[in-house]
């Protein structure tokens, strides 16, 4: 059985054997441990791929709600590169049908 862990850039592929459950928590648990990093610290940036994992909305739907105010402005890392604070992410999924009122002036 394979098992693919991690974001695209940094996939791993894990062979185990079904004889094997402990190397498949073990894997299980590593997985876990990567994804809850970034949850610990609410200042960090989540770059738009594990936005959209996490979120669930596609690349366009982000951008279309960033523009409309109801999603979390991106923060400029670079020329061609955004990314989001794990804090503005969480708040939106506190309630992602009142952040406009909740976090935007009118």
């Amino acid at each position: 059985m394979l098992i693919e862990f991690g974001a695209r850039s940094s996939k791993r592929t894990y062979e185990l054997n079904s004889a094997t459950p402990a190397a498949v928590q073990s894997a299980q648990l590593a997985a876990e441990q990567r994804a809850e990093a970034w949850r610990r610290a609410p200042n960090s940036i989540m770059r738009r791929q594990d936005v959209e994992r996490e979120i669930g909305l596609s690349r366009t739907t982000i951008y279309n709600r960033m523009k409309d105010g109801t999603f979390p402005p991106a923060v400029r890392l670079g020329a061609r590169s955004v990314g989001w604070r794990v804090s503005d992410i969480e708040a939106f999924l506190a309630n992602p049908a009142e952040y406009r009122a909740a976090h935007t002036e009118k």
